[in-house]
C-alpha cells in the first residue's frame, strides 16, 4: 500500500522578545506511491527535511498523521515503531554517519547487524559496485572521500531492499557522472516496485522523476 500523510503540520517555538510559535510544516497532505520516484524541491529552511522526518517516523508532527497499510505509525510504540522503520524503510540522511571502527562492508551490514540478521556479504558488494565502490568494501571510513562515504550511506539504507526510501540530498559531495549514477539506481529501484522520496537542490533530479514537488515556507505545490 502507498504510504499517506494527512495534514501534516510541524511547529517549533522560537524565543524572541516573545515566544512564538513557528510552523515548519504547515498542513501538507500527500501520497508516496510504490512503483514512483518523488522529487522534492525548495530551497533551504523551506521545512523538506522536517517533513521526511516525519514522514519516516523519526519526528512527531504536532498535527496530523501518517498512515501505512491504514495505520498511523504515530499511534504505534517506539519499539514497534522502529520496527517498522527498520523492516520497511531506508533512510538516507544528510551528513555522514559511518561508524569509524568499522570498514565499508560492515558499515553497510548494520541494518542487519541491529536487527540480529545475518548479511549477505554477496549482496553489499553488488550494492556497492552498482554505485561505483565495489574496490573499497574492506577500506575504514577514514580512508573515504565524502563522496564515497555518501555513496557507502546509500547502499547501506538499501541493504534491505526497503520498500519506502528517504534520500535526504543523496547526491551531495558527488560529481556529475555519479550523481547521474545515483538517481539511476534510485530510479530502477523505484521500477523495482519501491517508494522512492528524493529531497534535492539539483535541477537535474527532475529529470528521473515521476513527480515533482516544490515546498515553499512549510506549504506544497506540485
Amino acid at each position: 500500500m502507498a504510504l499517506e500523510a494527512l495534514d501534516l503540520r510541524k511547529e517549533f517555538i522560537r524565543e524572541s522578545r516573545s515566544s512564538n510559535r513557528f510552523a515548519a510544516v504547515d498542513g501538507i497532505s500527500l501520497t508516496l506511491e510504490k512503483g514512483e520516484v518523488t522529487v522534492m524541491m525548495g530551497r533551504s529552511g523551506s521545512g523538506k527535511t522536517t517533513l521526511m522526518n516525519m514522514l519516516c517516523g523519526l519526528l512527531v508532527p504536532s498535527s496530523g498523521s501518517v498512515k501505512l497499510d491504514g495505520d498511523d505509525i504515530y499511534a504505534l510504540s517506539d519499539s514497534r515503531l522502529s520496527r517498522l522503520r527498520g523492516s520497511r524503510m531506508g533512510v538516507i540522511p544528510q551528513g555522514q554517519t559511518a561508524l569509524g571502527s568499522l570498514n565499508v562492508l560492515q558499515n553497510v551490514l548494520l541494518p542487519c547487524t541491529l536487527c540480529r540478521e545475518d548479511g549477505d556479504e554477496e549482496h553489499v558488494r553488488e550494492l556497492l559496485g552498482r554505485l561505483g565502490i565495489g574496490e573499497l568494501a574492506e577500506a575504514m571510513p577514514a580512508e573515504l572521500s565524502g563522496g564515497e562515504l555518501r555513496r557507502m550511506s546509500i547502499a547501506r539504507a538499501l541493504m534491505r531492499s526497503p520498500e519506502y526510501i528517504f534520500a535526504d540530498e543523496p547526491t551531495a559531495d558527488l560529481d556529475d557522472e555519479n550523481t547521474a549514477l545515483v538517481f539511476d539506481f534510485l530510479k530502477e529501484t523505484a521500477r523495482a516496485g519501491a517508494s522512492v522520496l528524493i529531497i534535492t537542490h539539483e535541477n537535474d533530479a527532475s529529470a528521473y522523476s515521476d513527480r515533482l514537488l516544490t515546498l515553499k515556507s512549510g506549504r506544497l505545490a506540485e
